[in-house]
């Protein structure tokens, strides 16, 4: 039976300062960068946490946009109506500059504006008054 042995390199780098916590420490391999493995985790752990937060904020807003417009939908529902007017868009905070998605309604050529299940198209000129879908 053959023995195994630990190979141990006689290589010496020179000491540096980790990325995470900024102690100095001696690498045992020349791309250490971290003074030890919980160090590197959280590094990068904390790095995507950054990268991620447009992400998360976007689809906060989204979220929060479906919610109103849930909310709006349910109530023209039990007052039998069909339009709704910006005020009300804005009273539930809903922000006209997040979506996700956008369609052509194929009768009248109007951009559709998705916020998940529902969505809303303007009726006039004056983008007061709109018309909410909700998808099938």
């Amino acid at each position: 039976m053959a023995k195994i042995i630990k190979r141990i390199s006689n290589r010496v780098y020179p000491s540096r300062d980790c990325k995470q916590c900024s102690r100095q420490f001696i690498p045992t391999d020349a791309r250490q960068i971290f003074c030890g493995e919980q160090h590197r985790v959280d590094f990068n752990n904390d790095l995507r946490k950054v990268r991620a937060a447009p992400v998360i904020a976007f689809t906060n807003k989204i979220l929060k946009n479906h919610a109103a417009l849930k909310k709006i939908s349910e109530s023209l529902k039990l007052n039998k109506q069909t339009l709704v007017n910006i005020d009300l868009l804005h009273y539930e905070g809903f922000d006209s500059g997040i979506y996700s998605e956008v369609t052509i309604n194929e009768t009248n050529g109007k951009k559709v504006y998705w916020s998940l299940g529902f969505a809303i198209e303007g009726v006039d000129e004056s983008k007061n008054t709109f018309k909410l879908y909700k998808r099938k």
